[in-house]
């Protein structure tokens, strides 16, 4: 392997930031990084970002975010890139993870334990986004769906609850607060 190959092989931290560049919001949990990131990723992932973090690219508190620059910096595709594939795949990743997410999670719709819903509602409204325009463009809906397991899309489901949720939440504390 030649020099020029071997520098355009990216490390770890690179390869970290092209999958960032995945999730719909900025902000992202350690579970749904390491499920974006593909079956090899907890080999990796948390080194690299630990790097990410010691140059100031991510932070954590309480959520990790990526800071918005990278992904509106100019030009960085070349180093901070995905195959066409790769990122076909990670997306799906992110799709079925939300699916389940949105599964697991539905009873804290109504409960005490609403704060990780709200944190992941930029991410789910996102993925919900990719569902409904891959069905737009393809003129098909997703193979679980139309067969009768979801009906619908079970993402709008769940967002609407998230919605209502923090309606609810909003005009209870606005009734709280003195006149």
């Amino acid at each position: 392997m030649s020099f020029q190959q071997e520098a355009k092989q990216p490390d770890d931290s690179n390869r970290l930031m092209a999958y960032l560049k995945i999730f719909p919001s900025a902000t992202f949990t350690l579970p749904a990084l390491l499920k974006v990131c593909g079956n090899d990723a907890d080999k990796w992932v948390t080194k690299a970002l630990g790097e990410l973090i010691n140059l100031g690219f991510v932070h954590f508190d309480p959520t990790y975010q990526r800071y918005s620059l990278l992904r509106d910096i100019p030009n960085t595709d070349d180093y901070f890139a995905l195959s066409n594939e790769e990122e076909k795949q990670a997306k799906g990743r992110l799709t079925l993870y939300y699916l389940q997410f949105a599964y697991e999670n539905q009873d804290k719709l109504y409960g005490d334990d609403f704060d990780l819903i709200r944190q992941e509602y930029d991410n789910i409204q996102g993925v919900a986004e990719w569902v409904e325009q891959l069905s737009a463009e393809n003129n098909w809906q997703l193979q679980a769906f139309s067969q009768g397991a979801f009906p619908f899309n079970p993402f709008q489901l769940f967002l609407g609850g998230i919605r209502a949720r923090i309606k609810r939440t909003a005009s209870s504390e606005d009734e709280d607060q003195p006149a």
